[in-house]
């Protein structure tokens, strides 16, 4: 087969595999971990937790129903499903009739639950009042038989105003036969202790932050500054203070137009360096708990801001690098990323920074849905499109610090970027590179809160019971700032990693979710006590090393294995580089490549550093694997049979003239998609920039309020 037509093939499997096809996880999921009385703790808001390896009554259940019930119904609903022999598919026309009778009795004392269900479109008034009788007339029956409390409230059907779906009181028999309409996309249980008892509060636990410091108490990001390019942040919440009650607010800037305050009038910023940074607690932590914070303001008190301020914001960070040791910037901001990122004003601040030595974490924005409920590809925001960019997901923890029970959240934006330029055939030019980069824990975190910021006033749902200067917030945004965090504490663990280190190292620890593939995980979850150890394992002069020249201390890396709340964590053993381009093999960390040099973007065909193009050299030593076709025969999954698999070049990756050449390898630069694939393009434009997460519903409410969008987000 000669190259050009394994181009065309690699091309059209990974659309197939990363746009055309998907796994759509339900925005209320959740891998319920269970007791005995599994059906009982679901109706109770239970949700105890199983280590890796137990399998809980609710995969049992769920293994029991058919294949249509699975798909739409929650792993927590099962059990009871089970119980009542509602276990098969009914045709759309017997769900028809069943509910067109709204008299048939037979539902009375089956034992109806309070669920939420989820449709394609606004609920079907037709629909709405068949459930809405047929609650009513069953409790009215179930109070004439004693079955149920006299004067109990009875939820009849009610529509969301922000949501498209509806809550109710279903008998098993009644999900069974919602679920055969096609306008059902979802059905889970409205639970009664989402609201207090799913509230996130082991993010040093469950990130393998707390693993690192019990094995060097001093890893906390001590001497590293991260700049927070948001809101602002407030200098006196207490999880921003050092040991000696001093403020580790080291500098607050604006750059908001029109604006010279810096003080944090909106509150995200803070809840954003809390977790990124916050100290210990109330039992509650950030990542690198006692790094330095600089505060750089380019979103106003409504969490709106231009991408001129974040341009400013990021210049002025590369001019004072040296001054405030500024070796991580975040950017919990989106801005839409129709344009290709190689003309985006904001990716091009970015790759400025990158090549000055910092390393630029940003979230990737919270558009995985449409509003019909629709899972979206190609939805990542600028300037996480960005190559250069730690760009980052968001995982939904469940409440618990355990791993084995981690999805990515239903509003966590999908890769690839599908930003474009017009080509001289007037074909759109699609960017394609393979993002997010990870996924770390961004639902319901329990964060700092600032004490003048419009959030927590507005929206006082997101109060944290325990203390008055905490909140919970979810979206990409925070996940961003998780990941910052683990960035300053690997700096601090080896200060010579180049941004495209800190990246690479990042990817390789992280740990895949087998529920998810990599265009909605990136190569997987934060795992920081792998990535220490990876760190650590390398020298500490990296930025004067030439492509080639030993990287690790020893000829061979030592074990990534550990072990996280007692649970095993595997390693991807993957890195992202050039557009859709996955590596692997230990060969990567063994020998310096030229992709760690700060500013060096590969993509396509050629290789530039801060914008200057490598006539010749090695980009990538002979051993490095390109395992991008194994993953894609594997359904766009990373597993052990990935890694088994893949290319090992022979000759590795090296640029003549300008052309990196390679054998075997497509090395294309973006993709002209003219198939009628349906992508991400309808997202409206807007001059500036918003919170990449516009106050996302965290997964797993319970009521409609809290659903609610409410500020201009990404």
């Amino acid at each position: 087969m000669t190259r050009g037509k394994r181009s065309i093939r690699k091309r059209k499997l990974l659309i197939s595999v990363l746009v055309a096809s998907s796994l759509i996880f339900p925005v209320s999921q959740t891998l319920a971990n269970g007791q005995k009385e599994a059906s009982k703790d679901m109706a109770m808001g239970v949700q105890p937790t199983y280590r890796s390896g137990e399998e809980s009554p609710y995969d049992i259940a769920m293994m029991q129903l058919s294949a249509t019930l699975r798909e739409k119904i929650a792993a927590d609903l099962a059990p009871v499903m089970v119980e009542k022999g509602q276990t098969v598919d009914v045709s759309l026309e017997q769900s028809q009739m069943f509910f067109d009778d709204v008299d048939n009795d037979s539902s009375v004392g089956e034992g109806a639950v309070r669920v939420i269900v989820q449709t394609a479109g606004r609920p079907d008034d037709g629909l709405l009042f068949a459930v809405s009788a047929r609650s009513f007339k069953r409790a009215v029956a179930e109070e004439q038989l004693g079955l149920r409390k006299s004067g109990k409230f009875i939820q009849t059907a009610h529509r969301f105003d922000s949501v498209d779906g509806f809550v109710a009181e279903l008998t098993p028999a009644e999900i069974c036969h919602l679920a055969a309409r096609n306008d059902v996309i979802h059905i889970s249980p409205d639970r009664q202790t989402a609201a207090t008892g799913s509230d996130d509060e082991h993010l040093d636990d469950e990130t393998g932050a707390t693993n690192v410091r019990n094995s060097n108490s001093t890893l906390t990001g001590t001497g590293v500054s991260i700049a927070f390019l948001d809101s602002g942040v407030d200098s006196a919440n207490t999880a921003l203070k050092d040991g000696s009650n001093i403020s580790r607010v080291n500098k607050s800037v604006n750059f908001v137009t029109g604006e010279t305050t810096t003080i944090d009038k909106h509150g995200h910023g803070t809840s954003v360096a809390g977790a990124a940074a916050g100290r210990k607690n109330l039992n509650l932590s950030g990542i690198a708990t006692n790094a330095d914070i600089i505060s750089v303001r380019v979103l106003n008190q409504y969490g709106q801001g231009y991408v001129s301020d974040a341009i400013r914001g990021l210049d002025w960070c590369v001019a004072n690098k040296t001054v405030h040791n500024i070796r991580v910037a975040n950017l919990s901001l989106g801005a839409s990323s129709v344009g290709s990122f190689l003309n985006d004003p904001m990716c091009q601040a970015v790759e400025r920074a990158v090549g000055a030595g910092i390393v630029v974490v940003t979230a990737a924005g919270n558009n995985g849905r449409n509003a019909q409920g629709q899972e979206v590809y190609g939805s990542i925001t600028s300037p996480g499109n960005d190559p250069l960019a730690i760009t980052v997901g968001s995982a939904n923890t469940h409440g618990t610090a355990y791993r084995n029970d981690e999805t990515v959240n239903n509003f966590s934006s999908r890769g690839p970027t599908l930003g474009y330029r017009m080509n001289s055939l007037g074909q759109k030019q699609y960017d394609f590179v393979l993002k997010p980069d990870l996924i770390a824990p961004g639902n319901k975190i329990v964060t700092a809160k600032a004490s003048s910021g419009k959030l927590s006033v507005d929206y006082p749902d997101l109060a944290y019971t325990g203390s008055s200067s905490y909140m919970k917030i979810s979206g990409t945004s925070v996940a961003s700032g998780v990941v910052a965090g683990a960035a300053a504490v690997l700096l601090q663990a080896n200060p010579g990693l180049t941004p495209g280190l800190v990246k690479a190292i990042l990817q390789y620890t992280a740990q895949p979710l087998s529920n998810a593939n990599v265009a909605q995980q990136g190569a997987g979850l934060l795992n920081l006590d792998a990535a220490v150890k990876l760190a650590k394992a390398l020298k500490t002069n990296a930025s004067s090393l030439q492509p080639g020249d030993q990287l690790s201390l020893s000829t061979a890396l030592p074990s990534l294995n550990t072990t996280i709340v007692g649970q095993y964590c595997t390693t991807s053993g993957v890195v992202f580089s050039n557009a859709y381009n996955v590596w692997a093999g230990n060969e990567l960390f063994l020998r310096n490549q030229m992709i760690y040099k700060p500013g060096a973007l590969w993509y396509g065909p050629s290789i530039k550093v801060n914008g200057v193009p490598v006539l010749l050299g090695t980009v990538l030593t002979p051993g490095v694997k390109n395992v991008t076709l194994a993953i894609l025969y594997n359904s766009g999954r990373l597993g052990p049979n990935v890694l088994a698999g893949g290319y090992t070049l022979t000759t590795g990756v090296t640029v003549v003239s300008g052309i990196a050449l390679s054998e075997g390898i497509a090395l294309s630069e973006g993709i002209a998609l003219s198939e009628g694939i349906s992508l991400a393009e309808g997202i409206a434009l807007a001059e500036g920039i918003a919170l990449s997460e516009g106050m996302t519903a965290s997964e797993g409410s319970t009521t409609a309020s809290s659903n609610t969008s409410v500020i201009r987000g990404e």
